[in-house]
Parts: structure tokens; sequence; C-alpha cells
């Protein structure tokens, strides 16, 4: 890690050799970069879609510099690539928070602000903009389709320590518990948001545990192999299946009865909000760093059930997988 931020580090400098400092800038002369990974997942295309369409609607350029899976290498010349575009801004997706975070704090001493999905510590970052973790919009709502009140439940984590993930689904398990008692939480699945991996997973629970009533599965790959294995088991309507995210697969299990109800983020929402955050910082007519903080703008996530997935106004919490 430390010969790729040494290398990472050499292509920021290349770009900040000019000024230290950066004026205001003209609307028709910003030029802003957008870095994912993953982006074979719907959810993070979407962020990308979101992302264009708002730069778009600014007048703004935008540079997008994406990967296909969550390895670091790939983002790590995703972001050497974005960094060589010389953009007057940067928001930067990164599963390890902590990165880039060296990159961050040479940016924002430049005068460029950086946006991210989780703060980085110490912070380095302009702001956090990324889904809340508030679970009062769709708590009571989820909680009345928990018919249940014994058994076992098993929770799916994706990759443990993902500090966005797990500030979205931990505090809707924590509510789940508080208010079912008599549910028995087993061993969590990480399936490094491996469809295959989820679904054998959760096909060797269920055998194990003829018991589990319930699944929470976190994001769209565990919830796409949770809905496998209780199909192939033919418990669809038994288990109840609870899933975050709202990718394409997700949405069939959903509108057939395999998922009970998905918790989806405006994914295009997010991307959208990281661009307005960047420019708005851009055109405030700053000049020196720009000032680092924990600040978090929280995009409220949303209750999705066969009926009502469809409804016009629940379109930005599908994704897609191309825009």
């Amino acid at each position: 890690m430390k010969i790729i931020n040494t290398i990472a580090s050499a292509a920021l400098a290349a770009t900040l050799v000019a000024s230290t400092a950066m004026s205001a800038v003209a609307q028709d002369e910003i030029n802003i970069a957008g870095v994912l990974q993953n982006t074979s997942d719907p959810f993070w295309q979407s962020i990308a879609c979101g992302a264009q369409a708002k730069a778009a609607e600014l007048g703004v350029k935008l540079d997008m510099f994406t990967s296909t899976n969550t390895d670091a290498a790939p983002i790590t010349a995703s972001f050497n690539a974005a960094l060589l575009t010389d953009p007057d801004g940067v928001f930067v997706n990164p599963f390890n928070a902590n990165q880039f975070v060296t990159q961050y704090g040479e940016l924002m001493a430049a005068g460029k602000p950086v946006v991210t999905a989780s703060g980085t510590e110490p912070a380095a970052q302009y702001k956090i903009v990324f889904s809340s973790g508030d679970t009062e919009p769709y708590i009571e709502e989820a909680l009345k389709l928990l018919t249940v009140e014994s058994g076992k439940m098993v929770v799916m984590g994706g990759i443990p320590g993902i500090v966005p993930l797990e500030n979205r689904y931990k505090p809707f398990v924590e509510a789940v518990k508080a208010a079912k008692p008599g549910l028995t939480e087993i061993e969590p699945i990480y399936s490094t948001f491996d469809v295959n991996k989820a679904q054998a997973a959760v096909s060797a629970a269920l055998i194990a545990n003829p018991d589990l009533a319930l699944i929470v599965a976190s994001n769209g790959p565990d919830g796409v192999g949770a809905a496998a294995a209780v199909k192939a088991a033919g418990l669809e309507g038994k288990v109840t299946l609870i899933a975050f995210d709202a990718v394409p697969p997700e949405v069939a299990a959903l509108k057939e009865g395999v998922i009970t109800a998905l918790i989806a983020q405006a994914a295009g929402g997010i991307g959208a909000a990281q661009v307005e955050t960047l420019v708005e910082y851009i055109k405030g007519g700053h000049t020196g760093a720009v000032p680092v903080s924990t600040d978090f703008v929280g995009i409220p996530q949303k209750l999705l059930t066969k009926d009502t997935v469809d409804a016009p106004e629940n379109a930005g919490y599908v994704y897609k997988s191309e825009c």
C-alpha cells in the first residue's frame, strides 16, 4: 500500500505544480472527476448515471473513472488517471475510506474539494455524501411486514468493515432485534459481494437451521443470492427476506414474493448530490485550502414492496445497469 500511495502522490503532485491555491472558477470552466469501483453492480452504475445527469444539468465537465470490481489496485489506477485531468474537484467512493487519505489532503490544500462516501481518519475530505442510516422513514412500515416473532435470523454483511454499508444496515438490524426479542441471531454471512457464495451460504444456513425465520441481506449481491437460495428450497413466503438495494434481480424476486421488501437507496440521487456539493463549493469564490470537515449529507432510503416498486415516485430508488 505504501508503494501505491507513493505513486498516487507523485501523480497528484504533477497536477498541482501550476498552483497551490484555487480561485473562483467560471461555470463553463469547471472540470470535475468521479472515481467509482464495482460498477458491474447496478448500484454503483446508478450513482455514475446520477452524477452524469447532474453535471449535464449544471453545465460542468465530468470525467468518470471506474473499475468493475472491489479490488484496491483498479480503483488506484482510476484515481491516478483522474488526477492527471487536473480536476477542480473530485468525488471518490473507495471501500477503504483511508485508501487515498494522503492524496485527499494534498488536493484540499491546493483548493480542490474532495467529496467521498465515508469519512477518513483523520478527516481529510470536504464533505461526506451518501445514504442516511436513519431508519425512521421506513422502519415502522418494515416492522409491520415482519410477522415472525421467534426463530432464528441471519444477517448478510457483504464484507465486514465497510463503513457506508454498515451505517445503512446495522441500525435496521438493531431496530429489528429490539422489536422482535424472540429472534435469535446466528453467525453472520460475508459473501464478499459474490452472488454464488451468498446463495451457497444461505442454502447451508437453511439446512442447518430449520427454524430460520428472517434473512437480512445488506446489499444487492447478497439479496440476489439469498433469494435464489430461498426459492430453490421452496421457502418463498415462509422465510422472510428483507434485502437492501434494488438491483434488477432483486426487484424481480420482490415481485415474485421471494423477497418481502427492499430498502433501497436513491443511488442516482447520491451521485447527483456528490456533484452538486463539489460544484457549489467551486463556484463559491473560495481561495486557499478547502476546509476539512466530517459534515455528512445523508440521502434518505425508502422501503419498496411489490405493491409500490413500480410507482412513478419510486423510480429513483430502482437501480439500472446503464444510463
